[in-house]
């Protein structure tokens, strides 16, 4: 812009401008043309000394503004011409280029300019853009004790101790662990195990050795099965469990299994049918798993 030219905005009688001091010498200002029965102010130039730059003088110059507009002229919307170099420091001041103002409210008021970028910033009766930092940060202090009230984050749980006598855990029972989300976890684990569980089950039911483990125990047959074996178990039994999602991890799924070859040999003499077709099961299923676990269909 030429000299004349600014200096014949300056000097216009309806020009404003809030300036800047330091150490008695002017290190930046802004000039605004407020149009009062429109509603709205133009900032026509806003500078900072290049010596005093990078120091968020232009953000507390726009805040004596917002405030000026607000208290003395009752106006609340502001307008600029942003040079493009200039856009993104008006973004974080509250300035946008989305102008959310009637258009015969400004248009015919203000001139255009060539290479920048229409922008309009609400001003906001209840903010006090003096003191704009201090605001933020109770709102921060404010938004996290909200945060402590409702979350329990902030709730601090004790190790998980193992010993000899505790090997294992159940998820469900870690402290800090919601049920409602250990459940929901463990669906998923589930799901993701079914289709290795179900291949392992329908290998079993094709073993010719697995008739005797198909369905529990006729009591008929072995009148005092129960008083010998304490936790009966049978494929029928392990495949309603894999299809009920009760399974969500392979190490439960296993040890079923191998529960239920245990029991055969408890149960059983070593020379009955019985007993050998245990044996050929077990030898079976962990060959199976082997090869799965080789081809990654467990891990």
């Amino acid at each position: 812009m030429e000299r004349d030219y600014i200096a014949k905005v300056l000097f216009n009688p309806v020009t404003k401008s809030i300036i800047m001091i330091q150490d008695k010498k002017v290190i930046g200002g802004v000039s605004f043309r407020p149009f009062l029965e429109q509603k709205f102010a133009e900032i026509v130039f806003l500078a900072v000394s290049s010596k005093s730059q990078n120091k968020g003088l232009g953000r507390t110059i726009l805040a004596h503004l917002k405030t000026y507009c607000r208290s003395e002229l009752q106006i609340f919307d502001l307008l600029t011409y942003a040079d493009n170099k200039a856009t993104g420091f008006f973004q974080k001041q509250g300035f946008s280029n989305r102008i959310r103002i009637d258009p015969k409210r400004w248009k015919g008021y203000i001139k255009d300019y060539e290479l920048s970028t229409l922008m309009h910033c609400v001003i906001y009766p209840k903010v006090d853009y003096l003191k704009l930092n201090e605001t933020i940060e109770q709102q921060k202090q404010n938004l996290y004790h909200l945060i402590q009230v409702i979350s329990n984050r902030q709730i601090f749980y004790s190790g998980l101790c193992f010993s000899e006598e505790v090997k294992e855990i159940p998820f469900d029972k870690i402290p800090g662990i919601d049920k409602e989300f250990a459940t929901q976890i463990k669906n998923q684990y589930s799901l993701q195990l079914k289709p290795s569980l179900k291949e392992l089950v329908d290998y079993l039911k094709n073993h010719p050795s697995i008739w005797p483990f198909l369905q529990p125990v006729d009591p008929h047959f072995a009148p005092d099965y129960d008083k010998v074996v304490k936790n009966p178990i049978d494929l029928s039994i392990i495949e309603k469990k894999v299809e009920n999602l009760e399974y969500f991890d392979q190490i439960h799924f296993i040890e079923d299994i191998e529960l239920m070859c245990r029991n055969c040999f408890l149960y059983n003499n070593k020379e009955t049918v019985f007993y050998q077709s245990g044996q050929a099961i077990l030898i079976a299923f962990r060959k199976k798993v082997k090869s799965m676990k080789k081809a990654k269909k467990l891990l």
